[in-house]
């Protein structure tokens, strides 16, 4: 993290004014059976030891994905650009920033997850940084019962964000995960994470 990095002290949700080509874009691009999806075998490869008080309401299944930006695993280096969509989604990103006095210095990574139906009760709480950092997610679609949550240090939930199509919500490098959405419907959730 550069010493001048500044965290996001509490969490801010507000919506995400699109213009209409990106709202066309998403609608029409996103949402069609032609963009293309990865498959990732587990949500996180990577992660601490969970609170054997929640191991049993927790899964890591896999999910589809469109990696805008590679996560960076060094504070202070922008990942590496690996889509052609990502400046749409920068374009998004910066200016909600923007329109809420957020300042970006570095953003670490980029991503458009789309999660589907586990039994579970949430994904497996992780931190998507091993280092201080901001997240930053926009729900491109509503999802009822299948908010992100976040978590203390002791796996406590301390706090749940609905997933309501268009909204954003910038939060620090905080432990969450999210629920899932039912058997019928996908989770669609834009991720960028960035130092200020």
């Amino acid at each position: 993290m550069n010493d001048n990095t500044t965290l996001i002290s509490e969490k801010v949700a507000a919506p995400v004014l699109l213009t209409p080509q990106e709202h066309e874009f998403i609608e029409s691009g996103v949402f069609s059976p032609y963009f293309p999806w990865f498959l990732t075998h587990q949500q996180i490869l990577v992660f601490e030891d969970i609170d054997p008080r929640i191991v049993d309401s927790i899964s890591n299944p896999p999910f589809f994905g469109h990696q805008l930006m590679e996560r960076s695993l060094v504070p202070g280096h922008a990942g590496k650009i690996n889509s052609k969509h990502y400046p749409v989604f920068e374009d998004i990103f910066l200016r909600w920033c923007k329109d809420n006095s957020y300042s970006v210095s570095v953003i670490l990574r980029a991503a458009i997850n789309v999660s589907v139906h586990s039994d579970a009760e949430f994904s497996l709480p992780h931190r998507d940084h091993e280092f201080p950092c901001n997240n930053w997610l926009m729900y491109l679609n509503t999802v009822e019962d299948a908010p992100t949550l976040l978590f203390d240090n002791d796996y406590n939930i301390i706090d749940s964000i609905k997933a309501e199509k268009y909204q954003a919500v910038a939060f620090p490098n905080t432990i969450h995960a999210h629920k899932f959405a039912p058997a019928d419907k996908l989770r669609y959730v834009v991720v960028f994470t960035f130092e200020s």
